[in-house]
This record gives C-alpha cells, structure tokens and sequence, in this order.
C-alpha cells in the first residue's frame, strides 16, 4: 500500500533542508535527483521505499512497505530543527 502524505513546516534555507534530508543516508540508502530524495532499507532491516520531493511549504513524501520507522525518524528531525511540523494526507 501507498502512502502519500504533505509534510508541513516553516523553513528558508533549502540547502539546509536537503542536508538534513542527506543525514538520513546513516537510517537508509539514498538516491537523490534534483531535489528529489528516494530512501530504502539497509539490507538486513525492515523493507520500505520512501520518496520525498521538496516543496515551497515543507515535504511531499510517498512510502510504501515498512516505512513507519523512518518517517517517525524524519518528522523527529524535522520538528527538532523546525518546531511544528503538520502531517496531512495528501
């Protein structure tokens, strides 16, 4: 199954947001294209694929498989560095 979900919080440095996204390369494999940011499983752990696209007013992430782990880890992040963060489905 899917999931699609806009992930909102007040940033103005996009270089900033993409190097906190790199930092997750340590919880998952990375493939990055333009500013788009495709994470799966380190062999050996739980199977999931996440696809996260910048937007002007935060995330737009699509997951499938076991991804409650990481995503709970990047909204973590997220919130530390940012504050509040709104998760809606999108």
């Amino acid at each position: 199954m899917l999931m699609s979900q806009e992930l909102r919080f007040d940033f103005n440095e996009t270089n900033e947001l993409i190097e906190l996204l790199r930092s997750l390369s340590d919880s998952a494999v990375l493939v990055e294209r333009d500013e788009i940011f495709s994470f799966s499983q380190i062999p050996g752990r739980l199977r999931f694929v996440a696809t996260c696209c910048l937007d002007p007013s935060g995330l737009l992430i699509e997951a499938s498989g076991e991804y409650l782990g990481f995503t709970g880890e990047l909204i973590e992040m997220l919130s530390v560095k940012y504050g509040r963060v709104t998760v809606a489905d999108a």
